[in-house]
């Protein structure tokens, strides 16, 4: 098993970066327990966190984002096993993509079987791995980026990808399926959930996929799942020779507590690691890939890229490796990792690289950050200091200056601005414009920008300043500066002084998209401060403001916010028996023929799968 993982070498241990040393990432997932009576091998059940460089990647500053183990699920079959990746859905994000020809839609619409060529997706890509049964199987839900496939099954095991990134898990209401909430960009569904709250199979569901002798009693084949652990960590696995029972025991063990059944056709089910680079400049491999378990190539309609793809383990057997970077005639999922504060290190032109600091600001023993600064300084190391604050809005609650924890920006005194009420507002048409929201479906708040009443409106923001152009603000003395963009941090920048031209390379160091500058009026109290619960206050702003709960400045607070990485869907569904929840799941749409009998009604075998005899 070892030789098959290729687990060799010495435990990763991620070491914090000076900067970040109060933050508890609760990474990896604690070990796997052994299944009773038996003795644990090497290995089994300890995460090894992935770190093969050829194949994977990280940000500077964050741990390597994927981990994998083994464990036998069985003692009465000590050969079985399943195969596990695991993840935490606030490094990594998933995605959806249907196939050119599964799921075979009920409208005609196809898939386009590629995961996304842009720079973004390939630039943070990390994995893939099977979807679920074909529609001819059961045409349980299938919608990816807003495009429904195949409409949502009712009493369905469910996992989604939500506005602002999150995953969700859940069993589809029924008997009526309603509308597809709004917060849902994307949704798989396979079969009844074999897990829920940590109870095997609540439907009494029978029929789990077959074998390919079609063997009707609960056969020992390759099954594949993806769950939702206790601790808000996310698991693939990979099995052989299991039945349902054993293939969710193993879960369970892991501390799964909701577990969706994929796939059982073992030459459609796997996992593949993946890394994207550019080919200009790529070097030779220092190692020569190994047959049949590592390989790389050109990325198809990039010919600028290459992928270097590793399986999950040699032995499995997935059809076509590489698969998942190539296009595929199945849907399936792919895992990006997400973006976090803090970035990489500023490089301001002429002086040298300023890393980002976490501790001691608010909400800096969470992961990840919430906010993160630097300062940074000329080439001589003289002359006023620029202080950059950069802030995740994900993690935030953006409302009226207020105390709390987290941070307070205060705009000078008589700046235009709307704050709730479009009856006083004192912007005006074609004013440059930075707003702040939140949106309720992705439960984050947002930065917008543009022209008021033209590009933003009452209706799109909760609060919005004027603010003037880089071009405008070239020879105005500045309280500071926001860079919004490209990615959805928002940062701020201020000196001293006030100096354009030093915000504003500062701000272009960092790689924001548009400067918004703010201008400065005399002695009026302005710029950037964190606020503590306690009532204490970290000062990065160049006017001395005495009292920070006095002062008769007004702006926004930025409130440190809990945001669930992991959402429970339709948590009052109801578990019912198999004659109430069976009739909707076997009702077909595509495959439907006349002469077909009844859907059975009553003996909760629902819908057979892949028999596995697929060339």
């Amino acid at each position: 098993i070892e030789e098959d993982m290729d687990l060799a070498g010495e435990p990763y241990v991620f070491e914090l970066p000076e900067g970040m040393k109060e933050m508890d990432l609760a990474w990896p997932p604690p070990p796997v327990p052994p299944a009773a009576g038996l003795e644990p091998l090497e290995k089994e059940g300890q995460w090894s966190v992935f770190t093969h460089e050829r194949f994977t990647r990280r940000d500077p500053g964050h741990p390597y984002p994927l981990a994998t183990t083994f464990i036998r699920p069985d003692p009465e079959r000590t050969y079985a096993n399943i195969t596990m990746v695991a993840w935490d859905p606030r490094m990594v994000e998933i995605h959806m993509q249907a196939g050119v020809l599964e799921p075979r839609s009920d409208t005609g619409k196809a898939g386009t079987g590629l995961i996304p060529r842009d720079d973004e997706t390939m630039s943070r890509l990390l994995g893939a791995f099977n979807g679920g049964f074909q529609a001819l199987h059961g045409e349980f839900g299938m919608m990816g980026q807003g495009k429904v496939y195949l409409p949502p099954k009712p009493w369905a095991a469910t996992v989604a990808r939500l506005k602002g990134g999150r995953i969700g898990f859940g069993t589809w209401p029924g008997p009526d399926v309603g509308d597809i909430p709004e917060q849902i960009v994307s949704y798989r569904q396979n079969l009844t959930p074999l897990v829920q709250d940590s109870v095997v199979n609540p439907y009494k569901r029978h029929w789990w996929g077959s074998s390919p002798d079609l063997n009707p009693d609960s056969p020992m084949i390759n099954r594949s799942g993806i769950c939702w652990t206790k601790d808000d960590k996310i698991i693939y696995g990979l099995a052989k020779a299991v039945n349902e029972y054993t293939f969710a025991d193993g879960f369970k063990s892991a501390g799964c507590h909701y577990l969706i059944q994929l796939d059982v056709n073992s030459g459609h089910s796997g996992f593949e690691f993946y890394r994207v680079d550019p080919a200009e400049g790529l070097g030779e491999a220092e190692k020569p890939l190994k047959e049949k378990f590592e390989a790389e190539g050109p990325v198809r309609d990039r010919p600028d890229l290459v992928f270097r793809a590793k399986k999950l383990f040699k032995s499995m057997v997935l059809m076509r490796f590489p698969r998942f970077i190539q296009r595929d005639p199945r849907d399936f999922f792919y895992l990006t990792l997400a973006r976090l504060l803090p970035g990489p290190d500023v490089q301001p032109a002429g002086g040298d690289p300023s890393a980002w600091k976490v501790s001691g600001l608010p909400g800096s023993a969470d992961y990840p950050a919430r906010f993160a600064m630097t300062t940074l300084r000329g080439s001589d190391g003289h002359g006023d200091p620029v202080h950059v604050v950069q802030a995740d809005p994900r993690w935030l609650e953006v409302t009226g200056s207020g105390k709390g924890t987290g941070a307070l920006w205060f705009p000078p005194a008589g700046l235009e601005r709307y704050s709730g009420d479009s009856a006083t507002t004192s912007l005006v048409s074609g004013d440059l414009v930075i707003g702040f929201r939140y949106d309720e479906s992705g439960a984050e708040s947002e930065v917008v920008s543009g022209l008021w009443m033209e590009d933003v409106g009452p209706e799109d923001v909760d609060h919005a300043f004027k603010v003037i152009s880089e071009d405008e603000a070239a020879a105005v003395p500045l309280c500071g500066a926001f860079g919004v963009g490209p990615h959805r941090f928002l940062t701020w920048a201020e000196t001293p002084g006030g100096d354009p031209s030093k915000i504003f390379e500062a701000l272009h160091a960092t790689g924001v998209a548009t400067v918004l500058a703010v201008p400065r009026t005399a002695d009026e109290p302005c710029g950037w401060a964190f606020s503590y619960a306690d009532g204490g206050s970290s000062k990065i702003i160049s006017l001395v403001i005495e009292e920070l709960g006095a002062t008769s400045a007004t702006g926004l607070a930025f409130l440190v916010s809990e945001r669930e990485p992991v959402v429970r869907l339709f948590p009052d569904t109801e578990i019912v028996k198999p004659g109430e929840w069976n009739p909707g799941q076997t009702k077909r749409i595509r495959y439907f023929r006349p002469e077909e009998k009844p859907a059975d009604t009553g003996d909760g075998s629902g819908i057979p799968d892949d028999d596995g005899s697929e060339p």
